[in-house]
């Protein structure tokens, strides 16, 4: 029994990571400043780690905690929504709709 909780205490929990309001909102900043998919062939994933490191370094977030493909993935399902959301708007009202920050 003993032998089964120190197998239990040296294996560890991987934290995860849930997304908010603070980080889409730095994402989408991050990825407007640095635009990664503007990058040169080969660069991309260098473009897309520079986006992450700045928003784990504004959020103060544990970098362990976060994938390399976290931000485009993110980045990539943030848009589809909007997408989504924005044609669902523009057919149900006829006009386009305004969008601020």
């Amino acid at each position: 029994m003993s032998a089964d909780k120190s197998l239990k205490s040296d294996s560890k929990k991987k934290h995860v990571f849930h997304f908010t309001i603070a980080f889409d909102i730095a994402l989408l900043k991050e990825v407007y400043n640095i635009q990664p998919f503007t990058t040169a062939y080969g660069k991309t994933k260098t473009a897309w780690t520079t986006v992450l490191e700045n928003i784990v370094k504004a959020l103060q977030l544990n970098p362990d905690d976060i994938s390399p493909t976290t931000a485009p993935g993110r980045f990539t399902a943030l848009l589809e929504s909007f997408k989504k959301s924005d044609m669902e708007s523009l057919q149900a009202s006829g006009t386009e709709d305004d969008y601020t920050e």
